[in-house]
């Protein structure tokens, strides 16, 4: 499996990896004095289903935990689950795209768009 570092640009059917934060969960009353702080990282491993405007859907393949802050056992994204992510969320994760087997193909379908 190759990857590539990925542009701006994302398609379906896509195969993209990517680091996000962990953030606590929020409770509603938010405390003036503090922001809230990640609770840790996970490198999530996803293909791309659907894309909204700047929104897309993502189908989780593999998600685990790569950083964690609190000592605690955190829950990663389970696998099978469709997230919603807007792209500039994706892009701030350093994400990578795995190549296509046929990469003249995605290039054809990006050029369309």
């Amino acid at each position: 499996m190759a990857w590539k570092q990925s542009e701006d640009q994302f398609l379906e059917s896509d195969v993209v990896k990517w680091t996000e934060a962990i953030w606590p969960p929020s409770s509603g009353a938010r405390r003036r004095r503090k922001r809230p702080r990640p609770w840790g990282k996970q490198a999530v491993t996803g293909q791309i289903i659907s894309i909204d405007g700047d929104y897309l859907e993502v189908k989780v393949l593999k998600s685990e935990i790569v950083e964690n802050t609190i000592g605690s056992k955190l829950r990663p994204h389970k696998p099978g689950t469709v997230i919603k992510k807007k792209a500039q969320t994706l892009l701030k994760g350093g994400p990578e795209r795995r190549l296509w087997s046929e990469e003249d193909v995605r290039d054809a379908l990006h050029r369309e768009m």
